[in-house]
């Protein structure tokens, strides 16, 4: 009743007297980050500005930021680290959602404020990955990174001020850190896994609740060593006699 004054109706009709048809805008931006990836959370150029779907996040520059820049910055360990922050667990599988809304709340360093020169050797890290022809994977569980992550937070983390000193030593805190996380992750998965095999073998599933499951489980198990309740109330056959008391 009354849908043609919904406000989400109004917002996507094609004009006012055409409320029924429905229109919305393409997204095609020249970033791409996906909802959840695991562990690595790549940021991926939209060169052939492809239509995003729903599980797709749209990132475009602001005016004056280069694009290989600015998906230098977002596929940084400094930067997947906030995404860590501001998503939601989902699962057991280190899956973290990072909607849309979440999404914007993603501390990106600004290059506007960085020199020219800082901008350029981001900018020159995120262009030899492209040239690699694959996205550098995040740090493993024992803190390991491919050579052109580590060039490429190098060059972000000395865009933020520090020295290359400086840069190379608070990268590998970063790393151990994820490590830590990851490893932490892992392990988890690895204890679910063990109990979704038992789940599976007893016939249970995951959406089961435990509590009734674990009750058939040890009825299971007492059953042909259990008397019947009442038993010397039963008469020949198994239908219970409801006692009666004299006053």
């Amino acid at each position: 009743a009354h849908v043609n004054e919904r406000r989400l109706v109004r917002d996507n009709a094609d004009e006012p007297s055409t409320w029924y048809r429905q229109t919305r805008n393409l997204v095609r931006s020249k970033i791409v980050l996906s909802y959840n990836s695991q562990y690595n959370y790549p940021a991926t150029l939209n060169q052939v500005e492809a239509v995003l779907n729903g599980r797709l996040v749209g990132v475009d520059p602001h005016d004056g930021v280069d694009l290989y820049v600015l998906a230098g910055l977002l596929n940084s360990t400094v930067v997947t680290i906030t995404r860590l922050l501001v998503g939601v667990t989902t699962g057991s599988e280190g899956a973290i959602d990072i909607s849309p809304p979440s999404a914007k709340t993603i501390r990106v360093p600004d290059p506007r404020n960085m020199t020219e020169r800082r901008q350029k050797a981001i900018g020159d890290a995120m262009r030899a990955i492209v040239a690699d022809g694959s996205l550098p994977p995040a740090p493993g569980p024992d803190g390991a990174v491919n050579v052109l992550r580590r060039n490429l937070d190098i060059a972000v983390l000395s865009g933020l001020g520090m020295t290359a000193g400086g840069a190379t030593g608070y990268a590998d805190r970063l790393y151990k850190a994820y490590a830590r996380w990851r490893k932490s992750v892992e392990s988890v998965e690895d204890q679910m896994q063990v109990h979704r095999r038992a789940l599976s073998r007893r016939g249970g599933v995951r959406t089961g609740s435990p509590v009734p499951r674990a009750a058939r489980t040890v009825w299971d198990e007492m059953e042909s060593a259990t008397p019947f309740l009442f038993a010397d109330l039963v008469g020949g056959s198994y239908e219970v006699v409801d006692p009666r008391f004299g006053d």
